[in-house]
């Protein structure tokens, strides 16, 4: 969208040159309307950086979130591992009973 934005730019430019070295006297309107389309441009291109801002913002954030669901699932795979691995050294060492209480989880 921006190269497209500015190959109109361009174009709108190389007009302004031609009509301000022309020693042809053209109608005052045909500036006015250039400026009016050289403030739609600007705007456009405001608009479409402000856009794109907002999408690599968008992306970071749904990067830090993907990245913060991972190490949420590694630390709690961690977490499961190291609860199975007591589990069987208890069990291993003759202590399995202290892991129960009435069929409840300690």
């Amino acid at each position: 969208m921006l190269t497209d934005i500015d190959t109109v730019s361009a174009r709108v430019k190389q007009l302004t040159g031609k009509i301000e070295t022309s020693s042809y006297p053209h109608h005052a309107s045909k500036m006015a309307n250039l400026e009016k389309i050289k403030a739609t441009i600007d705007t456009l291109i405001k608009n479409a950086s402000a856009s794109f801002n907002r999408s690599q913002k968008n992306m970071q954030v749904m990067r830090e979130r993907e990245d913060q669901y991972l190490e949420n699932r590694a630390k709690s795979a961690k977490a499961r591992s190291e609860r199975r691995q007591h589990v069987k050294e208890m069990i291993n060492s003759g202590r399995g009973d202290e892991l129960y209480n009435g069929g409840m989880v300690k």
